[in-house]
């Protein structure tokens, strides 16, 4: 928190009723849309003054459902430990263009629905890490265009679908860590081509095929340990001269999944052992 302190909007109605125009709108409760955006803080929150607008932290308040209504000058969003369970088209509502920070860290959500953030184009920083999501639509993130952070570790998701991330040019992390997934689709990270880390460790992946990254260009930490790894050939692009920069291992990670190759090469071998026991791999991948 910063120096202003937490203060909540318990005013807010009193200035409305003094001001003519808002008084029309306060006459006719139908007018009032669910999910738009407005001056009061939503009621189980604490909002306070930064520089960029208005933190509204409902952290911790026993919430079921996403607050109908949120300020329309919000720079950030708390909802962390709570008791969300979906995410429902347009959950966000209209009016939250410039939110730059949206945290739904440790609820119970399952279900995000296609469009739940296509109100938020300005989001910078999405944290739905440690829920339970298991599937996410094709357009879960469509249109979060200035997306820098994207954390869906500590979930249930089974595959990496290609389609979530095709608007999200400008991701610089993203966390799949902790998950089920045994699955990457070809060209699923082909868009990210400004990505600093992806964290793909603690799954159940037995293999990465090259063809995730294609077409593209990829230069940073690949974090890969703690997955199931079948050594063949497949594998045999991680211990490329040409890809591979640099590595920092763990003593404190043991080597998984290194087992009988049907190449019998110690590419393949010192490309298994590599992602058995690195805790990350830092490439430049140029792919043709």
């Amino acid at each position: 928190m910063d120096g202003l302190g937490e203060w909540r909007d318990i005013s807010e109605e009193g200035r409305d009723l003094a001001d003519p125009q808002s008084a029309v709108v306060l006459g006719l409760p139908s007018a009032r849309v669910a999910g738009t955006c407005g001056r009061a803080c939503p009621a189980a929150c604490s909002c306070s003054s930064v520089e960029r607008g208005r933190s509204v932290r409902c952290d911790r308040a026993g919430l079921l459902r996403v607050p109908a209504e949120f300020p329309c000058e919000a720079a950030s969003i708390d909802l962390d430990r709570n008791g969300l369970r979906f995410l429902s088209e347009r959950a966000f509502g209209t009016g939250l263009r410039r939110l730059p920070s949206l945290s739904l860290q440790a609820n119970r959500v399952r279900t995000v629905h296609a469009g739940a953030f296509g109100d938020c184009g300005a989001l910078e920083h999405l944290l739905l890490n440690d829920n339970l999501l298991a599937e996410l639509p094709a357009d879960a993130f469509r249109g979060l265009r200035r997306l820098h952070t994207l954390n869906l570790g500590g979930n249930a998701l089974g595959l990496v679908a290609r389609a979530w991330f095709a608007d999200l040019a400008e991701l610089e992390l993203l966390y799949l860590d902790r998950n089920s997934i045994t699955f990457v689709e070809e060209g699923a990270f082909q868009n990210l081509s400004g990505l600093l880390a992806l964290h793909l460790n603690g799954n159940q992946l037995t293999m990465l095929a090259w063809a995730a990254f294609q077409p593209g260009f990829f230069l940073g930490r690949l974090f890969l340990f703690r997955n199931p790894w079948h050594c063949d050939c497949r594998l045999e692009w991680a211990n490329s001269t040409e890809g591979l920069a640099n590595t920092s291992l763990s003593d404190s990670l043991l080597s998984r999944g290194v087992g009988d190759s049907p190449c019998k090469t110690k590419f393949v071998l010192a490309a298994c052992l590599l992602l058995s026991v690195a805790q990350h791999v830092v490439f430049g991948l140029r792919m043709g």
